[in-house]
């Protein structure tokens, strides 16, 4: 399962430092899509990062699709929806 080419919605993300620095971690790019279809890493991206949370003034995700391409990455976003109860 090295490479993977998996697209998350992740959903009611509270905790958007926590989500953030995991993604920063990911070996590989953890990617989202921004208006006008273009694929963009989110790791180290604060910009992007921003872009995510302006809306909310607890810096909450409302949703967001990730599109990550290891299973190692797979596994650590699959273990932070299931701490945080992103069901």
């Amino acid at each position: 399962m090295d490479n993977v080419n998996i697209a998350l919605m992740l959903k009611g993300i509270k905790d958007s430092e926590a989500f953030f620095e995991l993604v920063d971690r990911c070996q590989a790019p953890v990617k989202i899509q921004v208006p006008g279809g273009d694929l963009h890493d989110l790791r180290g991206n604060v910009l992007l990062q921003n872009y995510l949370t302006w809306e909310s003034p607890i810096s909450a995700i409302e949703c967001v699709e990730v599109f990550c391409h290891t299973g190692a990455d797979l596994a650590s976003i699959l273990e932070f929806i299931e701490e945080y109860q992103l069901f």
